[in-house]
């Protein structure tokens, strides 16, 4: 940021070297003397006296105390420009994580996910799989299955999924589901997973934000996570947001189908769906 404009004088006067060593580095001037300041420019202290009386000041006590006091007003706004960049920030993360978890909430088929609900409360075998904290988030929902007496595994690397693929018989087909998450679907082990399930017509739930990817089409059981677009800043966070929120939907609404009575149970993810929405509602007032 300029502190003085030289457009009115000549490359080969005092005042504009003055004024280049001002917008240059202006906090010299707190420490060095006239004539300090002098044998800088190759002048003497008298030329930097009239000079600075030239540019419109008493005198260079006059000019050096306005440079200094215009220094330190920047400062001011530096720092102002600071909080509001942090203040923007959390604007901004306010808004697209609430636009993460409200769209894929309004994304939702209920009906979706009663038949989620059912396979995995069916007493089939249940598979999970995923990368980094897609795996991190499989772990968790084993975690709780298990707490609920689901027979369930979480297959922590790739070769893992390859020690399950080369045990299974062909009664185990019908008495095993697997739960993927992924964002993109892309990897390479996510792409042979699903395309080995596919050759051995094991069923899928698949846990993405990866709408328009085949294996998202060919899904038995598809759960879509909505984020911001892929570009922005915050969209590996906002991905990782909503995919909490399906999670907690999942554990809740299982955990309620498997305390209810049949005729109780088919309202159960509508009401966990109903009190995440209010809370959220009264935490974002």
């Amino acid at each position: 940021m300029k502190i003085l404009l030289n457009e009115k004088f000549k490359k080969d006067t005092t005042e504009y070297r003055i004024i280049e060593l001002v917008n240059e580095n202006p906090e010299i001037f707190k420490d060095k003397t006239i004539n300090q300041i002098a044998d800088l420019l190759f002048v003497n202290a008298s030329s930097v006296s009239r000079a600075v009386i030239r540019m419109g000041y008493k005198s260079y006590k006059d000019f050096r105390d306005n440079i200094l006091y215009k220094v330190e007003e920047i400062k001011d706004i530096k720092h102002l420009d600071h909080y509001d960049k942090i203040e923007e920030l959390i604007n901004n993360f306010k808004f697209q994580n609430k636009f993460a978890i409200d769209e894929t909430l309004n994304n939702i088929n209920p009906a979706e996910i009663d038949l989620i609900i059912d396979e995995i409360t069916s007493g089939k075998t249940i598979y999970l799989y995923g990368i980094g904290f897609s795996e991190y988030m499989c772990n968790q929902l084993n975690k709780y299955f298990r707490d609920m007496k689901i027979n369930s595994y979480n297959l922590e690397n790739f070769y893992d999924a390859l020690k399950v693929f080369s045990q299974y018989k062909k009664e185990d087909v019908q008495d095993s589901i697997w739960i993927i998450i992924s964002k993109t679907l892309t990897t390479k082990e996510i792409c042979f997973i699903q395309d080995e399930l596919k050759a051995r017509n094991i069923d899928i739930i698949l846990i993405t934000s990866s709408s328009k990817s085949e294996y998202y089409k060919n899904a038995k059981h598809k759960i879509l996570l909505k984020t911001m677009h892929k570009d922005d800043d915050f969209y590996s966070l906002n991905s990782k947001i909503s995919l909490l929120v399906i999670t907690n939907l999942l554990i809740d609404s299982i955990s309620n189908r498997l305390g209810l009575n049949k005729k109780e149970a088919v309202i159960s993810f509508a009401e966990t769906s109903k009190s995440w929405k209010q809370y959220n509602y009264k935490f974002n007032k």
